[in-house]
């Protein structure tokens, strides 16, 4: 796994956190199930980058 993509742990860790709140809100004001789609994706986007921003830090 390649650890040099030009972001930091924290910066990974800080755009995860955007993703997930954008799931959350996605969910919030879903209408449909493209917006519960969009939830899961960025759900999963989210926290693979805090994972991976968590690695980094280690």
């Amino acid at each position: 796994m390649a650890t040099n993509n030009n972001t930091t742990g924290n910066q990974d860790i800080t755009l995860g956190i955007i993703l997930v709140a954008a799931g959350v809100l996605a969910i919030v004001f879903a209408w449909g199930a493209i917006s519960y789609l969009t939830a899961i994706a960025s759900f999963s986007a989210g926290g693979w980058l805090v994972a991976r921003g968590v690695g980094k830090n280690r």
